[in-house]
Order: structure tokens, then C-alpha cells, then sequence
């Protein structure tokens, strides 16, 4: 399982990023990439070097795509708990306080990457004691693996774009045609589409899951809602005011 997983994470987006440049050259430039393809399946062994290549690339796809998803500014369009805390909180069945000093924490304060720390704390603490969360993890897992290997595909699409163009222009001294940019944009336009909707699939799943383990811990404690302890780091700076006069 665990070799699936780094299978789909690292070797399989290096080696579609191999596949789509390989593609906009033939598109682009096909006397040279043929030319090319010949000479270099002369050597017996260049498919195993472009599989162990593929392995590399991936891992550095994988590197930037994770620098990028923790990103303040891109993490908008990644997996967000937010409203779920919010909502488990203003019904009463989570409460929110300082770990230093223990006093409740407004739910307005935490961040989107402090709301995923919590999700994933109580997720894990209860992954063998629940029922409900054991018997899900495997799907979240998966769904979780894919929505990776998806984010970091689409970032080997962008990245080919520019590949391309530059051997291209190593082959022939020129730019490609402004009308060949259509299928690397549209094919990264897909990546980034399909990587959005499991990111919401994915999102979406464990909020239920979540929503309702929260719900039934309440009730199991007679009303007394589950208290779980944050740190600076999963709230917001406060405002520097600049008072004047």
C-alpha cells in the first residue's frame, strides 16, 4: 500500500511531465524529437533511466507542490475546515481554548492551516476508538493520496510548458507557434479542475464524518462539549495599530 502511495505521489507526475513535454515537441518540432527518440532508443538502457528519472522529477514536483499548497495565498484553493470548526463551535460541541493559558479561544481567531491541525489532532486520536473514523480512514487516505498526486501532476504540467519551450528552441532557434500553447494550457486547465473537485470531495467527506463524531461525543458527555487545546501558531497575528496623535 505503502509503495501504491509513493507510486502515485512521485513517479507517476514525473512521468507524465516526460509524456507532455514528449508530446508538445512532436506537436512542435517532429523531425527533431523523432530524430532524437531514435537515437536515444539506441541504448538499451534509457527506459529504465527515464523510469528512475521520473522518480527524481516527481520527488521535486512533490517538494514545490507542498511549498505552494502551504502557501498563505494558495491555500484558498485547498482543503479548508474552517466553516466546519466554525459551525461544531457555535453549536456547542467544540470549544476552542489556549493551551498556555486556558482561556477560550474566539473561533474567528484560528487560521485555515489551524483548523486543518485540529481536524487531523482529533482525527488520529480517535482513529482506533471510533468506529466511524476507522472505518472511513482507509477512503480518506486514498482520497487524500490522490488529491496529492493530482496537485503535484498539475504543477509538472505547468512546469512543462516552459521545458518545452526552451528545447523547442533549442531545436530550432525559434519560439512554437502561438496557437500550439492551446493544448499544454488546456491539458493544465484539466489537471487543475480534476485536482480542485477531489480537494472538495475530499474536504466534504471528512467534514461529515467530523460533524457527526463531534455531535455524538456531545451527547455521550451529556452536553459538555469536547475541549481541545491551540497554540499561537494555529491563530491569527493580531493587528498592529498605528494610532496617530
Amino acid at each position: 500500500m505503502e509503495e501504491a502511495r509513493r507510486f502515485l505521489r512521485y513517479v507517476i507526475p514525473g512521468l507524465l511531465l516526460m509524456i507532455e513535454v514528449s508530446l508538445y515537441l512532436w506537436l512542435s518540432s517532429y523531425q527533431q524529437f523523432v530524430q532524437l527518440i531514435k537515437e536515444l532508443g539506441e541504448d538499451i538502457a534509457f527506459p529504465i533511466s527515464i523510469f528512475l528519472a521520473s522518480g527524481g522529477i516527481g520527488f521535486l514536483l512533490g517538494v514545490v507542490y507542498y511549498t505552494l499548497y502551504w502557501t498563505k495565498g494558495i491555500r484558498l484553493i485547498a482543503v479548508n475546515h474552517l466553516p466546519l470548526i466554525e459551525d461544531v463551535v457555535k453549536r456547542g460541541w467544540l470549544k476552542l481554548q489556549r493551551r498556555d493559558d486556558g482561556k477560550e479561544v474566539d473561533v474567528k481567531e484560528l487560521t485555515q492551516s489551524g483548523a486543518w491541525r485540529i481536524v487531523t489532532s482529533f482525527w488520529h486520536e480517535r482513529k482506533e476508538s471510533s468506529l466511524r473514523i476507522k472505518a472511513a480512514n482507509a477512503r480518506t487516505d486514498s482520497l487524500a493520496d490522490i488529491m496529492h498526486g493530482l496537485g503535484t501532476t498539475f504543477i509538472g504540467s505547468i512546469i512543462a510548458i516552459p521545458v518545452w519551450v526552451f528545447t523547442h528552441f533549442k531545436f530550432s532557434g525559434e519560439s512554437p507557434c502561438l496557437y500550439l500553447y492551446i493544448i499544454p494550457l488546456l491539458i493544465s486547465f484539466v489537471h487543475f479542475v480534476n485536482f480542485r473537485r477531489v480537494t472538495k470531495d475530499l474536504q466534504s467527506v471528512v467534514d461529515i464524518i467530523m460533524a457527526d463524531e463531534f455531535q455524538e461525543e456531545f451527547f455521550q458527555k451529556g452536553r459538555t462539549p469536547t475541549i481541545m487545546n491551540v497554540t499561537s501558531i494555529d491563530l491569527q497575528k493580531p493587528k498592529i495599530r498605528n494610532d496617530v496623535g
